[in-house]
């Protein structure tokens, strides 16, 4: 799978399908009711402020849709405004961009279930369109550290 991106914006649409971006992308899958992903935020933000541009950290929203039909649509305005709610008032620890994924869990069913992953968070880092590391977020500073010295570097020498 590859990736479609508005990289400006704060919330993406999970249509991430087209080569577009960066060489480095860091998916993070969460949820707002997800203790361990919260706690995994200002990490991510951290090393997200490291690396800047080299790395685009991109919070993917899965498994948070409310039972609420409003919420169930495609491209629900009522979905995205109750994240677009909760991260204003979680304001300082999420420092990077965010996508929704869609009513149908495309994300969750293309990248978590088919990684094998049935719990979040869950992160994957991508590289020229190609998944080279899974995990959880708090292990993600060794994988980057690890492409630090190849291509993370090439784009600012």
């Amino acid at each position: 799978t590859r990736f479609k991106c508005d990289w400006s914006s704060d919330v993406c649409s999970s249509d991430l399908t087209t080569a577009r971006g960066p060489a480095i992308v860091v998916l993070e899958f969460w949820a707002t009711w997800c203790g361990p992903c919260i706690e995994a935020m200002p990490h991510l933000s951290t090393l997200q402020e490291r690396y800047g541009d080299r790395v685009h950290m991109v919070g993917v929203d899965v498994s948070d849709r409310k039972e609420s039909p409003a919420e169930q649509q495609p491209n629900s305005q009522v979905h995205v405004d109750r994240i677009r709610k909760w991260m204003d008032d979680n304001a300082g620890k999420m420092r990077y961009r965010v996508a929704l994924d869609d009513a149908a869990g495309t994300m969750d069913r293309t990248w978590l279930k088919a990684a094998g992953k049935n719990t979040i968070p869950a992160t994957f880092v991508v590289a020229n369109g190609r998944v080279v590391w899974i995990g959880a977020p708090t292990d993600l500073e060794g994988p980057l550290a690890d492409r630090k010295s190849t291509r993370l570097n090439s784009s600012h020498t």
